[in-house]
């Protein structure tokens, strides 16, 4: 199977990068990760670069019109021949809608949205310990020294301080939360149980969706 558009999300600390890696090594589809792109962004000293940095470093979203205006300019160097997997957006039911017109306005048509649902004691246990590649930015396990594709040196996240943890699950579920509910009503949701090793998450989101 072969050209899908498929969105992952979840709370942070909910396992998405590690799932759409999963999900890269059996299908030729275009990811876009909007946690990396932006944090390639924000490594530019421009204004909008501080704004959006601020913004993470407090737990906050990112503005809606910056988000869309980083979204669109990414689906256009998507192949029209080519599925894609959203990893980070949409966050917001605002965010959901106006993803839909840009699909439709692009002639695609979303077919999955995959749900990781995860406790918050969990989370938390889990975001205290992350880090990620300073050079590729890939998420690394705890007992990780170095970064497994690149071999670089592992960093914290600007977010993952606890005070930022904990504002983020809020933000979750005071606004990206509701989303469950506005992909279920369209039948394209897929509740997955993330609290589980990535394999046994991985295996669960391809018996489910039949990939």
């Amino acid at each position: 199977m072969q050209g899908f558009n498929l969105i992952i999300f979840g709370p942070p600390g909910a396992g998405k990068d590690t799932q759409v890696e999963k999900i890269l090594e059996h299908f030729d589809i275009d990811p876009i990760e909007t946690g990396a792109i932006i944090r390639d962004l924000i490594k530019s000293d421009t204004g909008i670069a501080r704004q959006i940095k601020d913004t993470i470093a407090r737990g906050d979203l990112v503005n809606d019109s910056i988000m869309e205006a980083i979204i669109k300019d990414r689906l256009k160097k998507v192949s029209k021949q080519s599925g894609l997997i959203m990893d980070g957006y949409p966050r917001t039911i605002k965010q959901a809608e106006a993803f839909n017109l840009l699909l439709t306005f692009m002639g695609r048509k979303l077919d999955y949205v995959i749900f990781l649902d995860v406790p918050e004691d969990v989370l938390v246990n889990r975001l205290s310990q992350r880090k990620i590649c300073s050079i590729c930015g890939k998420t690394a396990f705890p007992q990780e020294e170095h970064c497994s594709s690149c071999g670089g040196a592992l960093e914290k996240r600007i977010d993952d301080n606890l005070e930022s943890i904990k504002k983020r699950i809020i933000n979750y579920n005071q606004k990206t939360a509701p989303i469950i509910d506005f992909y279920r009503k369209r039948g394209l949701l897929f509740h997955i149980d993330g609290n589980k090793s990535p394999d046994e998450v991985t295996k669960e989101i391809f018996e489910g969706l039949k990939f």
